[in-house]
């Protein structure tokens, strides 16, 4: 996993390429993400209705307008789960796919050069100068983590919906290019934030992580280490003494063996970061456009990354999310906990960023709002799911941190008795 790797920052980083519009709640609304009273949509006996004709609607085989049905009902709380299950259903409904947004891949297409090609799957469209073996690998894990997404999502009793269109990912081959990309046309520092997603114009970016500048460095030095074995391995050929020249040679066989380990290593890494990157900003991505969050609200920090920090894996071929301990985070949390470095859960819970762009306080955080979505939803789970839905009818647009912590003890009740509880709990594991 993630957890003390030299060359990798997936805490701060991810945060503030997310920061730059989602988590500001200046994102543009999609179908079915502004809902309920605040929204202006239907009623619910009109949402009941629009239910009713979408499936007279599927019955005739008119399938989009099923969906667009379906869609405008889901804005209203009282149809969510019905109108969730009827989408879930159109999904498999021969003849239905769901299709690319058109006008946003050619709009970033023209920001890219001509070495960028596409790679579609159910449910991604992806963008990448990548290698095709590299590109596959991330398409596979994209609708890898769709599935876990809603596998989880159903166990919540979540009415999440499939999404609008394919949603988008831009995979860079190198990190320069990444961070030209970032800097020009998401307004993201990217020099040394690992991976993100751009709220505004809601795609995911990231590059091949072995071409990370700590990355690099890393491998110039291994790089420079086998120079120095091959001038040993030369100077040996030239020495007369034969006992010094088979010290020699053997030293530089050791130097050469100790690199190649090394190198392997770091891929291993870089692999392993990789992978968990891929996951955390699919579901961001996943999030905001599966109904779970919506772009045009302002979310506090523990949520939002609380939720993607608990899908990390380094085992994808095998069941992932908050069901699944993220042993890395977890450890980390424990030690943070043991060390009484950890904010009360008062001041976290209103958080809408890290204050100062410390590193120090990231870290802790990202740690204890995966520690909380955990605990939530292994034991409160039923109020995790409410706590989201009550977000999600509130007036869009920005928000304050004690309208943020109000809506937390609406769902959860005294913060205080929910600190002791799972703080109990954390400390006797």
């Amino acid at each position: 996993m993630l957890r003390n790797r030299e060359v990798v920052v997936f805490g701060l980083a991810l945060w503030a390429g997310w920061l730059v519009a989602a988590q500001l709640g200046l994102g543009p609304e999609t179908a079915g993400a502004q809902t309920g009273a605040a929204s202006g949509g239907p009623t619910p006996a009109q949402a009941l209705a629009m239910i009713d004709h979408a499936e007279r609607s599927m019955s005739r085989g008119d399938l989009d307008l099923a969906a667009r049905t379906l869609r405008g009902a889901w804005r209203t709380s009282e149809a969510r789960e019905p109108a969730a299950e009827a989408l879930k259903r159109l999904q498999n409904a021969p003849g239905f796919s769901i299709e690319a947004d058109e006008s946003q891949i050619r709009e970033t297409m023209a920001l890219l050069d001509s070495t960028f090609t596409r790679t579609e799957t159910k449910h991604f469209v992806i963008l990448s100068n990548t290698s095709s073996a590299w590109t596959r690998s991330r398409a596979a894990l994209l609708e890898r983590t769709y599935h876990q997404f809603f596998r989880v999502m159903d166990r919540m009793e979540y009415p999440a919906t499939p999404p609008e269109h394919k949603l988008l990912c831009v995979l860079f081959a190198t990190h320069d290019a990444y961070r030209a990309f970032a800097i020009a046309h998401d307004n993201v520092e990217a020099s040394w934030i690992a991976g993100y997603y751009a709220g505004y114009s809601n795609r995911v970016v990231f590059y091949d992580d072995q071409t990370s500048p700590s990355y690099q460095r890393a491998f110039a030095r291994l790089d420079e280490q086998e120079e120095k074995a091959r001038d040993t391995r030369a100077a040996a050929r030239r020495e007369r003494n034969p006992e010094k020249a088979k010290a020699m040679l053997t030293h530089s066989q050791e130097v050469v063996r100790r690199v190649e380990e090394e190198r392997k290593r770091l891929k291993n890494d870089a692999a392993l970061s990789s992978g968990a990157k891929t996951i955390h900003e699919a579901v961001h991505l996943l999030a905001f456009n599966c109904g779970v969050q919506s772009r045009g609200h302002q979310y506090p920090f523990w949520i939002t990354e609380g939720l993607a920090v608990a899908f990390e894996t380094d085992r994808p071929s095998r069941a992932f999310g908050p069901d699944h301990k993220t042993h890395d985070r977890a450890e980390e949390f424990q030690e943070q906990l043991e060390e009484g470095r950890l904010l009360s859960l008062e001041s976290l819970v209103g958080r809408l960023g890290v204050a100062g762009h410390s590193a120090l306080l990231a870290d802790t955080m990202y740690c204890q709002s995966y520690a909380l979505f955990e605990h939530l939803y292994r034991y409160e789970r039923a109020a995790l799911t409410r706590y989201l839905l009550s977000m999600m009818d509130e007036t869009p647009g920005k928000t304050t941190e004690a309208r943020q912590a109000a809506l937390f003890e609406e769902a959860f009740g005294p913060i205080g008795s929910l600190e002791r509880r799972w703080l109990k709990r954390a400390g006797s594991q």
